[in-house]
């Protein structure tokens, strides 16, 4: 095994030190102090301390040792030492020369932390027992994983006690070998379930008839909640010496690689896979080709945590990529309002120009070198490239450095901010007009730190305005006349090497003259501001209940320099965000026209917003279906069961007959699992058994990285990336693993499938409930803390909603086509927090959900006429990106893909497309109005998805969707006739969403109205009974584990 990859596996499992233990019991020993474990390597007369936290939040600044027994006082140090930073790890490493140990080992630590003096600890660095500097204890043998193992043998059966190391730690299964070296799980003599902890918290095993190797040698293998945690070798006649220590400890091997076990699933940790749509099996070389790991992954040594793809500052950090393309800086950066791109010279700044193209079809306010009004840069200064320095929710900070490193320019610049802010180091600041177009310094001269600058946009023939702020006793040197000025060159005092340029809101067209008592008032209040650089920007949210409410506070801190006369920063609110924020302190200007419509101005630190959570269901209401229609219905199910050639009704929990990538796997998952719900709905249980044992089936296949004989597989698996810090499914799909694509598509579904299955079945989601996880955090990761995943992966927290491309690297910036399968999987996040009773994760999916509606009620469907531009002739679009909007698909141009990529899939998921109901139907009308005009109503083109246009079309009047139904008509890939024919018969009974009534208590829960009479709908996942409270004063029983409908 490699140490990288031993390295890389430890890490993850976070029990590096604890399985060496038993390898080296004489060089290295875990125990606690304070919020850290300790683990101790001697090298030579160095003794290395290692201080792993057990809370995220756990900080250390001194460490003092002695040898005296029972110390006192800290004066009773033998020396002391500054602790330093963590590592990339997020461990402290600290280096104790020349250590003089006491008897035995014996040695006594005292640590200086941010909650206060640990005091003295005593610590046995030779590895003894229960008591520091006794000697061994014949009882602990040894650690593995989070726990000590105490092994005795009593006639031939051998009592395995595991005493957890640290809270929270959990055992599942346990296995033994006689073997020397193995390497597989096969290799095992016997296996275990390890069953419940006793009353001393500890878990108790007997494995009778035990045959146990040379010298009392055995390897234990568990899987825990914290992964699995390889062989590991111990003596059972207590020896320092475990026998034979075999191989390194770590998780199972494979070939080519390991594998980490999490419950009864598990991932690789080598990625061996098919590509997208099959091919040649994927290899370490050819990822290094394509994602950010190594030398494609620009980062400075102060950003060493996982990659954030998916995200609209992506382009920075990831290099090389489509089979050679390199982008050493950057494509475009839409902060919005303004556009940064970084180059060799620097950092380009520009307020782009609407544009129309594509005879409408595509609106744009983006960069192209012609538009660009500013460019930030060093006399004589040449970037090699530009790497991320640093993250926050919504900021990024990057750092262009030239050849040798004694120069550079570090820049911060964030989403709804105006502000792009420069530190230069060694460099003399050099600010060009680059375009050769008239340029004029209109407020400021020479001896001015504050310059207003106006620029020509030949684009669009008018105007912009930026002000350019710098340390107070800056002097300008200006090339250029006015009305012709080319660059300026900034003068720095000693000391201060910073500066900060934004935009102004405000333009004039060609021929017209500015009002410079306007200009000279917004400048003075960018000025308060300019000078406050922002150093973090975070989110913090919360769910009330009571008002199915999700708030959501936006936290902005500032660095703030000298010249700064004010707290807290300028602020754009998008309309999002001051459509749901309640405290309208605005400046008085704002950015019109942008390609998010108008943003609206505020200053401070912190703003709020409160969306509506109407809630979310896993199954569909039953009321009054006829024997005929529930016959129809049940030919509709054996039609699915017999036609569908991916089922084996014979053998179903085997899952899928076919290797389907991880979309399309994910498509025929979300099929199944809707017809499941009708099949049991009707009471049809021969169907209810086939689908629900398929899609269990299906699930256990990708949650299990290796056949039963311990060998990888080379399809339906997840393999985990530690360099980027992704986990990617294969077979992939559509750059889901060579660019990171569209990840939460293909795992909302994943994650649905599996909440309805734990729903039906909670010992199923305890079992494989850890990878269920596992992809939830791969794609909304809510620990800012985490070494494995980015926070938020796929969700921008200011622009409200998520990104499609992994990397970034498109002019236009970041894209998100189908909005609706991302809010397909924040529904499946609420549900599997519902179904597992974990609020956590339930109030992520709610914050998921409830903001990322809010933005495509806005960008996608300008629900409110004030963000589309007056020629874009259409209800909706089909892509938004980072610099334009376009109806548009990937694939294709008919106008039912259009729009339908948009709303399926149509599921208990979709009620947030019915809180504007007159929405629904003129986007029906239109999508089909459209494909006339442009030739897509002949035949085949007009009648595709037609199962999704009339799903969506229920939404807000069944009874037309009921009449405009085909069922002769082929189901999408990703439906049936069954659920289409159910969901629109469910809705003509029951009425549509009723948006002012709601359950207090339950998130699983609807009202549905017709012609004034409420149908409530809600799903207990529980097992006992449980009253749910509505907000008109109704009270309903909601039946255990099932749905519930009263009126």
């Amino acid at each position: 095994m490699k140490k990288g990859v031993l390295q890389t596996i430890l890490s993850l499992l976070l029990v590096t030190v604890l399985l060496i233990t038993v390898i080296f019991p004489v060089n290295v020993f875990a125990a606690q102090i304070g919020q850290f474990n300790v683990n101790f390597q001697m090298d030579g007369s160095t003794l290395k301390v290692t201080l792993i936290p057990t809370v995220s939040s756990a900080e250390a600044y001194n460490i003092w040792y002695t040898n005296v027994e029972n110390p006192t006082q800290l004066s009773q140090a033998v020396a002391g030492y500054p602790i330093g930073s963590k590592n990339s790890q997020g461990n402290y490493v600290i280096d104790i020369p020349n250590v003089q140990l006491g008897p035995n080992g014996l040695i006594y630590l005292f640590l200086s932390t941010n909650i206060g003096d640990t005091g003295w600890v005593a610590f046995n660095v030779f590895g003894g027992g229960s008591h520091p500097g006794t000697g061994p204890d014949q009882d602990v043998h040894g650690n593995i994983g989070q726990f000590k193992a105490s092994l005795k043998l009593n006639n031939t059966t051998l009592t395995v006690t595991l005493i957890p190391d640290v809270p929270g730690a959990e055992a599942y299964n346990i296995w033994y070998t006689n073997v020397e070296n193995p390497t597989h799980l096969s290799q095992a003599v016997a296996g275990y379930l390890i069953g419940s902890k006793n009353s001393q918290g500890n878990y108790v095993i007997d494995i009778p008839d035990v045959q146990l190797g040379p010298n009392g040698l055995i390897h234990l293998f568990l899987s825990t909640n914290a992964g699995d945690t390889g062989w590991v070798a111990f003596n059972v006649y207590g020896g320092s010496d475990p026998g034979d220590p075999g191989t390194e400890p770590g998780p199972q091997p494979g070939p080519g690689g390991d594998v980490v076990y999490v419950g009864s699933g598990g991932y690789t940790l080598v990625p061996y896979g098919t590509q997208d749509y099959g091919g040649e099996i994927r290899e370490r070389s050819y990822e290094l080709q394509w994602l950010p790991v190594g030398a494609n992954r620009r980062s400075t040594e102060n950003f060493t945590g996982p990659v954030p793809t998916n995200d609209w500052g992506t382009t920075l950090i990831w290099g090389t990529m489509w089979g050679g393309y390199d982008q050493k800086y950057s494509e475009p950066l839409y902060a919005i309002p303004t556009i940064f791109k970084a180059h060799a010279g620097g950092v380009n700044i520009c307020y782009p120009p609407r544009m129309v193209i594509n005879n409408g079809n595509e609106i744009l306010k983006h960069y192209e070198e012609a538009y660009v009004d500013i460019s930030v840069g060093g006399v004589g200064f040449s970037a090699v490239d530009a790497r991320v320095d640093k993250v926050t929710d919504w900021s990024y900070d990057f750092v262009l450095n030239n050849a040798s490193k004694t120069q550079s320019i570090k820049a911060t610049i964030l989403h709804g901010n105006p502000f792009g802010s420069f530190y230069f180091n060694n460099v003399t600041p050099y600010i060009t007009l680059p375009r050769g177009l008239p340029a004029w310094i209109v407020s400021g001269d020479a001896n001015s730190n504050v310059l207003l600058i106006k620029t020509m946009d030949n684009a669009d023939e008018d105007y912009n305005f930026y002000g350019i702020f710098a340390p107070q006793g800056t002097t300008w040197t200006i090339d250029g006349n006015q009305g012709s000025i080319t660059g300026l060159r900034a003068n720095m005092p000693p000391g201060r090497n910073y500066i900060s340029i934004a935009p102004l809101p405000y333009n004039v067209s060609f021929g017209q003259t500015e009002d410079m008592t306007v200009l000279n008032s917004m400048l003075n209040t960018f000025r308060k501001y300019a000078y406050n650089f922002v150093t973090d920007t975070r989110i913090s949210y919360s769910y009330n209940e009571n008002t199915r409410t999700i708030t959501t506070t936006f936290n902005i801190t500032t660095d703030n320099k000298p010249e700064s006369t004010a707290s807290g920063t300028i602020i754009a609110l998008f309309p999002h965000h001051y459509r749901n924020e309640t405290v309208h302190n605005y400046l008085g200007y704002s950015y019109h026209n942008t390609i998010r419509g108008e943003l609206k101005l505020i200053a401070g630190t912190s703003f709020t917003t409160t969306e509506k959570f109407y809630g979310v269901l896993p199954v569909m209401p039953n009321w009054n279906f006829t024997e005929a229609e529930k016959a129809q219905m049940r030919a509709y199910l054996d039609e699915l069961i017999n036609t569908d050639s991916f089922i084996n009704p014979s053998n179903p929990s085997a899952g899928l007959t076919v290797a389907l990538d991880t979309y399309w796997t994910g498509k025929e998952l979300n099929r199944l699992v809707n017809a499941l719900t009708v099949a049991e709905q009707i009471g049809y249980a021969h169907a209810a058994n086939i689908l629900y044992n398929t899609i269990k089936g299906e699930l256990e296949n990708w949650f299990t990285p290796t056949d039963s004989n311990g060998n990888f597989k080379n399809d339906k698996f997840f393999y985990y990336n530690s360099d980027v810090g992704s986990l990617i499914g294969y077979p992939s799909g559509f750059g889901s693993d060579t660019q990171l694509n569209d990840h939460h598509f293909h795992y909302g579904y994943f994650i649905n499938a599996a909440a309805q299955i734990a729903l039906r079945d909670p010992a199923w989601a305890q079992q494989w409930g850890g990878m269920v996880e596992m992809l939830i955090n791969d794609i909304a990761c809510n620990d800012r803390n985490s070494t494995m995943f980015p926070f938020l992966r796929a969700m921008d927290p200011y622009e409200g909603h998520s990104w499609a491309s992994g990397h970034a690297q498109f002019g236009d910036g970041n894209n998100q086509e189908s909005s609706s399968e991302a809010m397909h999987a924040w529904a499946g996040i609420i549900m599997w927090g519902e179904a597992t009773g974990n609020r956590n994760i339930r109030e992520l999916g709610i914050y998921l959900y409830s903001t990322e509606k809010s933005a495509i009620h806005e960008y996608w469907y300008d629900q409110y006429n004030e963000v589309f531009d007056p020629v874009f002739n259409h209800e909706a679009v089909g892509m938004v990106w980072g610099g334009k909007y376009s109806f548009a698909t990937w694939w294709s141009p008919n106008p039912i893909e259009m729009y339908g990529i948009n709303f399926l899939p149509t599921t208990g998921g979709s009620f947030y497309l019915a809180e504007f109901k007159n929405k629904i139907s003129r986007v029906y009308n239109a999508t089909y109005a459209e494909g006339e005009a442009t030739n897509y109503g002949g035949t085949g083109n007009s009648t595709i998805w037609k199962d999704i246009m009339v799903k969506y079309l229920a939404l807000s009047d069944p009874s037309r969707a009921r009449s405009e139904w085909r069922a002769d008509l082929a189901p999408e890939a990703g439906e049936s006739k069954a659920f289409t024919y159910y969901w629109i018969n469910s809705f003509d009974k029951n009425g549509t969403l009723d948006t002012s009534t709601y359950a207090t208590n339950s998130p699983l829960s609807v009202v549905l109205v017709k012609n004034g009479m409420k149908t409530y709908v809600v799903y207990n996942p529980s097992n006992t009974a449980k009253e749910i409270v509505f907000n008109n004063g109704v009270r309903i029983q909601a039946a255990p584990g099932t749905v519930t409908v009263a009126r």
